[in-house]
């Protein structure tokens, strides 16, 4: 069964969103009927088995997009929150080292110079353990 030994499956980073499919990963919860949502009931993965939840989930880092940092920024009245793009870019950069390929698409990226390579958070693309 799944909770007498972790699955290959559910170790992959490369898989993280599969074993959520799985009744035998999943208990499958539902939210309850959303009158925003037209009364669309919303998935609710739980994990089964030994770390429950964290079975099933992966880790992904993403910063999210300008227009939504500035967007914040612009919420605060005169635009003096100090949450717009260009304000936490630095923070961003100061916190992360990324990998090579990260590096690489950076230096060809439209606006270049946005990754860190001396902070102590580790970005990577993810790696298959399968080879």
């Amino acid at each position: 069964t799944s909770f007498d030994r972790p699955s290959l499956l559910s170790r992959l980073p490369t898989a993280l969103a599969l074993p959520m499919h799985f009744e035998g990963y999943n208990w499958g919860y539902l939210a309850e009927p959303e009158p925003v949502l037209r009364g669309r009931r919303v998935t609710c993965p739980r994990g089964k088995g030994l770390g429950g939840s964290s079975a099933i989930n992966g880790m992904v880092y993403v910063r999210g997009h300008d227009r939504d940092y500035d967007t914040w920024n612009a919420g605060f009245g005169d635009g003096g929150g100090g949450w717009g793009a260009a304000d936490v870019l630095p923070y961003f950069r100061r916190m992360e080292t990324v990998c090579e390929n990260a590096l690489m698409g950076d230096d060809s990226d439209i606006l270049p110079g946005r990754r860190g390579t001396d902070g102590p958070l580790q970005v990577k693309h993810g790696t298959n353990m399968l080879g």
